[in-house]
C-alpha cells in the first residue's frame, strides 16, 4: 500500500539542473494517477519543448518511460524509476533513477512538488478524491455505496463547504479510466438484445472524455470530507467539481425517454 497520497492534480519540478538530462528548474511534470496506478505526465519547459511519461505506480514506486522533443528540434526516449518521499513541508518529492534508451547516459535527480501548483496543460485540478467506495468499476447496485470525498488540503479550507450541508442531495463530476472509450454506437450494457445508440444517448462510462456525473445522497459535512451514499466510483478516483442539487434546477417540463433503456 502506498504511503504518500495520489500524484493526480500535483505539479513537479527538479530541484537542480541535471548533470547529463535535459531537465531542470524550469521543467514542470503534470502527473494524472489512476485509482489502479496507471501514471501519465505531460511535461515543457527549459530545454524541453514538450515530453509524454507514461508507466504504472506500485506503492510508493513509479515506473516509467518517457518521450520527449528538445528545443532544438530533437528527440530521445528514457525509462526511469522513481520512488515517492515527503518533505518536512509536508510537500512531496520523487527520487529518480534514470537512464536514456535512445543515446547513451544514465543519472540521477530529485523532482519536488510546486506549490501553489501551476496551471496544468488543460486547466483543469481535481478538486479532491474519492475516499472508500467502490473497488472496482461497474454498472449496478450503487444506491448502498457509501464514500466520502476528500477535498485538496492544499487549496481548500472548511470554508469552501459552508453550508452544503443544508442540501439532501449533491451532483459530483469525476473523471473515470475506463480500458477504452466509444465514439460511436453501441448497446447499453452489451446487451445483444437491446438497440445500438449512440454514446451520447446513454449513460454509459466509456465516454470519449472520460468525465462521468453522479447524483447521490449527501450523508454529512466533517472539515474537508463529504460523506455521501449512492455514489458509483471507486476508491481512489480523482474529483473535478461537486454541487448541490436544488429543486429549480431539474430538466423543466415532462421527462421523456425510451422504453427499457439502461446505460
Amino acid at each position: 500500500m502506498p504511503s504518500h497520497p495520489s500524484l493526480d492534480g500535483r505539479a513537479f519540478a527538479s530541484d537542480g539542473d541535471v548533470a547529463g538530462g535535459d531537465v531542470g528548474p524550469a521543467t514542470v511534470f503534470h502527473p494524472r494517477e489512476a485509482p489502479d496506478g496507471l501514471i501519465e505526465a505531460r511535461y515543457a519547459g527549459g530545454a524541453v519543448r514538450v515530453g509524454n511519461l507514461v508507466g504504472t505506480r506500485d506503492g510508493d514506486e513509479l515506473r516509467f518511460r518517457y518521450a520527449q522533443v528538445r528545443l532544438d528540434g530533437s528527440t530521445a526516449t528514457g525509462r526511469c524509476t522513481s520512488v515517492i518521499t515527503g518533505l518536512q513541508d509536508g510537500r512531496l518529492a520523487m527520487e529518480e533513477v534514470w537512464a536514456w534508451e535512445s543515446e547513451a547516459g544514465t543519472g540521477t535527480s530529485r523532482v519536488v512538488e510546486l506549490l501553489p501548483p501551476p496551471e496544468p496543460p488543460d486547466g483543469i485540478r481535481p478538486i479532491g478524491h474519492i475516499v472508500g467506495g467502490r473497488a472496482d468499476v461497474r454498472d449496478d447496485d450503487r444506491a448502498a455505496e457509501r464514500a466520502t470525498i476528500r477535498l485538496d488540503p492544499l487549496r481548500f479550507t472548511p470554508d469552501a463547504l459552508r453550508g452544503l450541508d443544508a442540501f439532501s442531495h449533491v451532483e459530483v463530476l469525476f473523471r473515470v479510466d475506463p480500458p477504452g472509450v466509444h465514439t460511436g454506437a453501441r448497446r447499453p450494457r452489451g446487451n445483444n438484445a437491446r438497440p445500438e445508440v449512440g454514446i451520447f444517448a446513454q449513460r454509459a462510462k466509456d465516454r470519449p472524455n472520460r468525465l462521468w456525473t453522479s447524483v447521490c445522497r449527501l450523508v454529512a459535512v466533517r472539515g474537508l470530507d463529504v460523506d455521501v451514499e449512492g455514489l458509483d466510483a471507486v476508491d481512489g478516483t480523482p474529483v473535478l467539481d461537486l454541487k448541490p442539487c436544488m429543486r429549480g434546477l431539474p430538466p423543466r417540463g415532462d421527462v421523456a425517454e425510451p422504453d427499457g433503456r439502461a446505460t
